[in-house]
């Protein structure tokens, strides 16, 4: 939250949630930062992820984004 509050950005209301089946199925596009999340999600849901898996990192020239959590202020702002 605090780094997101650096860059003016308001995310005190936001609640995560684990994935679910129904989330999946009601889903247009499941975006993930690693490889590894869409391998975790072909695993759990198999056909049901279809082609609705998105690398994040492709919307800004990257691949794999390092997940951060748990991590350090740092890594959340890399």
């Amino acid at each position: 939250m605090a780094v997101c509050a650096e860059i003016g950005v308001d995310i005190s209301r936001h609640r995560s949630q684990g994935i679910t089946a129904e989330l999946v199925d009601s889903a247009h596009w499941v975006l993930v930062m690693e490889v590894g999340h869409a391998q975790w999600l072909r695993e759990q849901f198999g056909d049901r992820m279809g082609d609705k898996t998105v690398m994040l990192g492709q919307f800004g020239g990257l691949f794999d984004i390092a997940d951060p959590i748990g991590g350090w202020q740092f890594q959340f702002r890399r």
